[in-house]
């Protein structure tokens, strides 16, 4: 492919580091998505909303010239770029796709207008890259007739993951862990946090030896406001351990992962806890559950608070020698989902839609 003009267009305050590692990867340029008149990481009225995406396509740095745009998440700032024919029919516009967007969707969600505005939005890339089965499928569903979709994964940091798949769990305990930053009510919403509280308050009901770990950002308040509302009975055995750059001693003194999210387009921390030796139960609409399912695919289960427990309370009852071998088999599986494999991936995916586009 001959030098190609290139950018990538990202929310504040920069990309997800991964993300950013696919864009250096074909030289692409950063771009703010709100480089005039910032939005993304304020409270700010729809009117100032809209008119910082006007601007912003009004005034995209050299934008006749450039030939491939691609958008971290959908942005607006590329739908009006084409609405408006403020670029040209041979520029390309990609959609890297890695959010929970195409499953709020797809479930409805959003209101009515929110959702059909996302929906044109979506149809008007000429590709989309998504990561992960769940995501791709949702990709092809909702992108424009003739819409390049591809599937890429994604990978954990190549020093990590070589640090991760050195780690041995003991399983001398009853531990269980989650990672996961939690923050706004959506995002409780979209981690599943709820059905995971209630299924361990089931679970916990036959072993009160249990213990959950839940790792990640959680404001106090409405932490344990939510902890008393699903898991009053074993809010004793829930500890909020906060942000911490020391996971690996959760996990290494852990049984079992649990992630119980609602369209969570990957989830990397199932592949982190797999690369530990830890075997994970997944939800159904968790995107890296194709990891999950070349170990058992049992441990995927579907958005049920009592196939949750049960499935904890029938993991628990395994003896450490099956627990060894899945810890084994964890790492064999996640241990080809590096960065630099997901960004050859990703490459590749960005190349055959530039080619296929033309």
């Amino acid at each position: 492919m001959s030098k190609k003009e290139i950018i990538f267009i990202h929310g504040r305050p920069s990309p997800h580091p991964l993300h950013k590692s696919f864009g250096e990867s074909v030289n692409a340029k950063f771009i703010l998505v709100d480089r005039i008149l910032r939005w993304h990481d304020k409270k700010s009225s729809v009117i100032k909303r809209y008119f910082s995406w006007l601007i912003n396509a009004l005034f995209l740095p050299k934008r006749r010239k450039i030939d491939v745009i691609i958008t971290e998440g959908p942005h607006f700032l590329s739908g009006l770029l084409k609405w408006m024919n403020l670029i040209g029919k041979k520029q390309i516009t990609i959609a890297l796709l890695d959010n929970e967007t195409l499953y709020f969707i797809d479930k409805d969600f959003y209101n009515s207008r929110t959702k059909n505005a996302l929906v044109r939005l979506i149809k008007s890339y000429d590709g989309i890259i998504s990561p992960g089965c769940m995501e791709f499928e949702l990709a092809k569903k909702y992108s424009g007739k003739n819409a390049i979709v591809k599937k890429i994964f994604n990978g954990i940091n190549d020093q990590r993951l070589d640090k991760l798949l050195k780690i041995t769990p003991s399983f001398n305990n009853n531990n269980i862990v989650f990672i996961g930053n939690v923050g706004a009510d959506w995002r409780a919403y979209y981690k599943g946090v709820d059905l995971m509280l209630q299924s361990f308050e089931i679970a916990f009901d036959s072993n009160e030896e249990l213990k959950l770990f839940i790792i990640g950002d959680w404001d106090d308040k409405h932490f344990n406001e939510t902890v008393m509302m699903y898991a009053p009975i074993s809010k004793a055995a829930i500890t909020k351990v906060g942000y911490t750059n020391e996971i690996d001693a959760y996990l290494v003194n852990a049984s079992l992962y649990l992630h119980t999210a609602r369209g969570e387009s990957w989830g990397i921390s199932v592949t982190e806890a797999m690369a530990a030796g830890i075997m994970p139960i997944v939800s159904v609409d968790t995107g890296s559950k194709e990891v999950v399912e070349l170990v058992d695919p049992s441990y995927i289960v579907p958005l049920s608070k009592e196939s949750i427990a049960g499935k904890i309370i029938e993991h628990f009852h395994e003896n450490k020698n099956k627990l060894e071998d899945y810890s084994i088999k964890c790492k064999k599986a996640s241990s080809y989902y590096s960065e630099t494999n997901a960004v050859n991936a990703f490459k590749s995916a960005f190349l055959e839609i530039v080619n296929e586009a033309r």
